[in-house]
């Protein structure tokens, strides 16, 4: 739901936790999702923040359908070519 929201234009608080830092970079605010205070802490800082296009548009432009396909056939292509090879 987060790349959503930010397709949408909207600032995104998020876990800290996994890989949410490989689809929001600095342009997202991150907290510790069993931690109340370092939640308060990223929403209080999303709230304050000016409004930036900079995250709907990497998520506009990287996060398509398309490219999920096309990485999807590299990823098979990849595999049957060095499970041939073997």
């Amino acid at each position: 739901m987060s790349l959503e929201a930010a397709a949408a234009g909207c600032h995104v608080v998020t876990t800290s936790i996994g890989s949410t830092r490989d689809y929001f970079g600095d342009l997202a605010w991150y907290c510790y999702p069993n931690d109340h205070g370092s939640i308060q802490k990223a929403v209080d800082k999303a709230l304050q923040a000016p409004r930036s296009d900079a995250l709907r548009r990497r998520v506009l432009n990287e996060f398509t359908w398309e490219r999920a396909a096309q990485a999807t056939l590299h990823s098979y292509q990849q595999v049957l070519t060095t499970e041939f090879k073997a």
